[in-house]
């Protein structure tokens, strides 16, 4: 028989490292790199850091665009102010609630085409001619 063991003294030890890892003594061993490998190190963690604040920036963005639009955040409501003043409007015979509220609003006349119709629907139930 030889004097060499073939396993491990106790469970869960090695007698050699395994291939490829510098066991623990070489964890905490530092690479000595040139100023030129520096710099490149460098620049290339800042270009990643100006892409990563760059791509969040743009996603920021787009996701408030989104929620914003699906909440209504950039829709002008209404007009400041009670609306007193009076307005002279005719309309045309046979248009629809749709084609009034349209050219109310773009006439100036209302704010929002959209909540000038939910306003006519909630004040005025029932069918008309």
């Amino acid at each position: 028989m030889s004097d060499q063991k073939n396993g491990p003294e106790r469970p869960g030890q090695s007698r050699t490292p395994q291939r490829g890892t510098r066991g623990i003594s070489g964890a905490f061993q530092v690479e000595e790199r040139s100023e030129a490998q520096l710099d490149r190190l460098k620049k290339r963690h800042n270009m990643s850091l100006v892409g990563a604040i760059a791509l969040f920036t743009v996603a920021a963005v787009f996701a408030f665009a989104v929620v914003g639009n699906n909440f209504g955040w950039f829709e002008r409501k209404d007009y400041r102010g009670e609306g007193k003043e009076t307005v002279n409007y005719t309309i045309a015979e046979g248009a629809s609630t749709q084609e009034v509220a349209m050219d109310l609003a773009n006439q100036d006349i209302v704010a929002n085409g959209e909540r000038f119709i939910e306003t006519f629907n909630e004040n005025h139930e029932g069918e008309f001619i």
